[in-house]
């Protein structure tokens, strides 16, 4: 019954497996922007942060110290020309900042060896200067208001030598003022670069989508829609048409739960088939051995009462024969009827009863008349049948052995709550003073086990009934 078309790639080619894959690039993509973006931000932040913490402050630094060397100068040179003590001030003040901003530059130039070379430089010119020109310059202007050839010596070589300080401040403010741009170059460039990751990685992620896709489509969208118009040809009754499973794995898994559902579908149209032939033949059986019990085998015991009863008028034995041919076709008729009932597998509750009747009729002398009345076998519970049973036994014999009837009916009746036994005949009733033997006894105990009830009374026109009752559990 199955039709399916299987690619061997569907080993591989799997939904999990392709949607694994692109979500593992789309993740490879981004996180490899993540990572540029921030090695590309370190080296920004790291460049900028050597811009404004070292080298901004440095070159502040630097301007002041010169600053600081500039007021020496002029503090010095005022007083070489008035010799007013004043202009020491800005001397001995421009000396102490000096100190202090040659230590801050040093503490700013911690990790650059070349920067505290060059300052090393600076303080010694500056030193120099002081203790070769300015300071001997101060001690002879105190000394004397003529500037005589020693003095215009001392002038001269201290111009010499603070041009030779301001040589040394150049060559480090040119160092940092190219360590600035090169930090400020490297921002630029990392940002550039920062830039030109992130577009060439959203790029790549677009290319990645538009190849999912594609690749959705292709793999998955197409086969789909024609696997999902397979199914529904399927569902409309077109039980032999193919499956083509190629595609995704999962389409495989699909297929094959779509094929066990189609056979099972065909087997239980087969099955309902068969089930419906097979109750069209139970029905007519049934109906059949309803007219047969209802019908023939009542006339056939009519038949054999008449033959008893002119018997026992002519009692000459001529009639014998017949009263057995009348036995043989009433069991016979009986076999009958169980062979084409719905339900001959199971001798249930009905054919038990029927059976007791039909036997006591050689101990009663006369066939009773029996009326059945509901689902018996199908209702009835086992335990509470054989009692049903045992007490028809019961009271056939009791009949039998005491009452000299000359009729007898039992009657058996299910409903929904309870099943209820009779057996009546128009023999010699009760004696008023009879006690109830082990028979009796019998049957109130067999009901009393299923809290039912027995009674058994005189009818009005003579004769014993018993009643048996007992309620049937809730289905």
């Amino acid at each position: 019954m199955s039709t399916r078309l299987i690619s061997p790639r569907n080993r591989i080619r799997t939904f999990r497996f392709w949607a694994t894959v692109a979500v593992l690039l789309l993740a490879a993509a981004t996180l490899t922007s993540a990572i540029i973006g921030k090695v590309e931000h370190d080296a920004i932040a790291t460049s900028q942060n050597d811009v404004r913490l070292t080298l901004r402050p440095a070159r502040t630094a630097e301007a002041d110290l010169l600053t600081a060397y500039v007021n020496q100068e002029t503090g010095q040179r005022g007083f070489l020309l008035t010799g007013d003590a004043s202009f020491l001030v800005p001397y001995v003040q421009g000396d102490r900042d000096a100190r202090q901003l040659e230590q801050q530059l040093r503490g700013l130039f911690a990790s650059d060896p070349t920067s505290n070379t060059r300052l090393d430089a600076i303080v010694a010119a500056g030193n120099t200067w002081r203790a070769d020109a300015a300071d001997p310059q101060i001690a002879v202007r105190r000394q004397s208001a003529v500037m005589n050839a020693q003095f215009v010596a001392l002038v001269d070589k201290g111009k010499l030598l603070f041009d030779a300080l301001r040589t040394r401040f150049d060559a480090l403010t040119s160092r940092t003022e190219s360590q600035i741009s090169a930090a400020l170059a490297n921002v630029s460039i990392a940002q550039a670069d920062a830039g030109t990751a992130i577009n060439a990685t959203l790029i790549g992620a677009f290319l990645v989508a538009v190849l999912a896709l594609a690749g959705l489509r292709y793999l998955f969208a197409k086969p789909l829609g024609r696997f999902l118009r397979q199914i529904q040809t399927i569902a409309r009754g077109d039980y032999r048409g193919p499956i083509d499973a190629r595609g995704p794995r999962e389409f495989k898994v699909v297929a094959d739960a779509v094929d066990r559902m189609r056979d099972n579908i065909v087997r239980t149209t087969i099955d309902a088939a068969a089930a419906q032939q097979r109750l069209g033949v139970r029905e007519e059986r049934d109906r059949l051995a309803a007219d047969l019990h209802d019908r023939t085998i009542q006339r056939v015991f009519g038949l054999g009462l008449s033959l008893d009863a002119l018997n026992n008028a002519n009692p000459t034995g001529e009639l014998e024969p017949m009263i057995e041919e009348t036995d043989r076709i009433i069991r016979e008729l009986r076999s009958v009827i169980f062979a084409i009932s719905a339900d001959h597998e199971d001798e249930g509750l009905r054919a038990g009863i029927v059976d007791l009747v039909t036997d006591s009729r050689r101990s009663l002398g006369f066939m009773p008349h029996l009326d059945l009345r509901g689902p018996l076998d199908s209702a009835v519970p086992e335990p509470i049948a054989a009692e049903v049973l045992a007490v028809l036994r019961e009271a056939l014999s009791n009949i039998a052995r005491h009452a000299r009837a000359t009729t007898a009916r039992v009657s058996v009746a299910y409903d929904s709550k309870a099943i209820r036994l009779e057996v009546s005949d128009d023999g010699t009733g009760l004696a008023p003073d009879a006690r109830a033997g082990d028979g009796t006894r019998n049957i109130r105990a067999r009901a009393s086990k299923f809290d039912g009830t027995t009674t058994i009374t005189t009818s009005p026109s003579g004769g014993t009934v018993v009643t048996w009752q007992v309620p049937l559990p809730v289905q």
